[in-house]
């Protein structure tokens, strides 16, 4: 019928009515796992993709919005896009293999479309792992960084508060202003679930009180035996990248330099398929007592502080150094999904006998696998750990004494 050709073309949704929309917009949850996966893609493969994202408000005019954009989008879908929730006012689309460009054009399309209907959504286009441009402000935004910059202060009143939207990562509303900077591997990232920051709460608070008799002990001795500060601070990459200082005791002299750390680092990065992650113990700028507190662990109680503050947890990667981040392939970036911790995976499966591809792949197996049991379970296998790690490590040191006499 010449109506039918014509109802086509002007009134958009009208081919797509018996279409069942919920079995085409993803919940929150698998919208969040598709995006996960698509970025794993991305990493291994080299490609890109684009993600689109649809502010359709908290009015009650926008139900109608969020109506006519669902059934848009569907009709708008291609072979292997996908749509979905990123929360209760955000509709996101994934363009896989799509350029920045394409992906304004397409979102350009479904504003124009919509807009003799109703006001069209305010929208936001991120390209992993390329660039980002915001239409609104007609600007190209190419992060001087690999991590995003701190995020100023959220808090406001009455009209001149910020429209705000809440990340799957975080659980502070950030401004939508400040939502188009974050890279878009945040939102396929994890949360800190409620019951892990309070048994980080409880252990950290239980650990400093039984361990202060010690800590006032390693305190004293490493002021009697070498000058300079008791605690040693260090930058270090946190979650979702957001950098945080770090305690330690101090077991190397106050002036060492980094650059042989930094080497060595390298090296383990780029040959992370055939050297375990040794340490440089026998560096002679490791004052006295230092080996032995390094071997003990004894020299990360300071960062139950730091697990307080919230920027640890008990269980988690290890957080890096800003010049080993420097050195990650983008499938390394999966390690910053979530919060860095004291012990993790990786330690109680080998630690120093493993290689640094290794230790990744155990960082991002305990990022989608993380429960209060397996915390629990890492917690327990953690002093078994040391003990292993002391044993191997005065075996070592017999087989090089063994080694020497037999030379003699």
């Amino acid at each position: 019928m010449p109506s039918s050709g014509f109802t086509k073309r002007f009134w958009p949704f009208a081919f797509i009515r018996r279409k069942r929309l919920p079995d085409c917009i993803c919940s929150e949850e698998e919208f969040r796992r598709i995006l996960a996966c698509e970025r794993a893609r991305v990493d291994r493969g080299g490609q890109m993709f684009s993600l689109v994202i649809f502010d359709i408000g908290n009015a009650a005019a926008s139900r109608m919005l969020s109506r006519h954009l669902q059934r848009l989008l569907v009709s708008r879908l291609r072979s292997g896009d996908e749509i979905g929730w990123i929360d209760a006012r955000h509709i996101g689309a994934i363009l896989p293999n799509a350029a920045p460009d394409g992906a304004w054009r397409f979102a350009i399309t479904i504003r124009e479309t919509i807009s003799p209907i109703c006001s069209p959504p305010r929208c936001y286009v991120y390209a992993y792992p390329n660039e980002y441009r915001d239409k609104d402000d007609g600007n190209i935004t190419r992060p001087k960084d690999r991590f995003p910059e701190a995020l100023p202060d959220t808090s406001g009143t009455g009209s001149d508060a910020p429209d705000q939207f809440i990340s799957p990562l975080h659980s502070d509303p950030i401004p939508m202003r400040n939502c188009a900077k974050l890279p878009v591997h945040l939102l396929s990232g994890c949360r800190l679930p409620l019951w892990k920051r309070w048994t980080d709460i409880g252990g950290a608070l239980l650990g400093l009180v039984i361990s202060s008799p010690m800590l006032l002990l390693v305190s004293l001795m490493i002021r009697t035996v070498s000058s300079g500060p008791v605690l040693f601070r260090q930058e270090r990459i946190g979650y979702g990248g957001t950098p945080f200082t770090l305690l330690k005791f101090r077991t190397m002299k106050s002036d060492a330099d980094i650059l042989a750390h930094r080497q060595h680092l390298s090296r383990l990065i780029k040959e992370g398929a055939e050297k375990p992650m040794t340490k440089l113990d026998d560096d002679a700028r490791i004052i006295p007592f230092g080996r032995i507190l390094r071997k003990l662990c004894i020299d990360e109680l300071p960062q139950l502080i730091n697990v307080l503050r919230g920027e640890m947890s008990l269980v988690g990667p290890r957080p890096p150094i800003p010049y080993e981040v420097d050195e990650y392939l983008k499938w390394h970036n999966g390690r910053l999904d979530v919060v860095p911790g004291m012990t993790g995976l990786w330690q109680v499966s080998g630690k120093n006998r493993l290689t640094f591809k290794e230790m990744v792949r155990l960082d991002i197996r305990y990022a989608r696998c993380r429960s209060f049991w397996l915390d629990l379970k890492i917690l327990l296998m953690t002093p078994v750990a040391i003990f292993l790690q002391v044993r191997d490590c005065l075996n070592r040191k017999k087989e090089k004494v063994r080694g020497v006499a037999e030379h003699v």
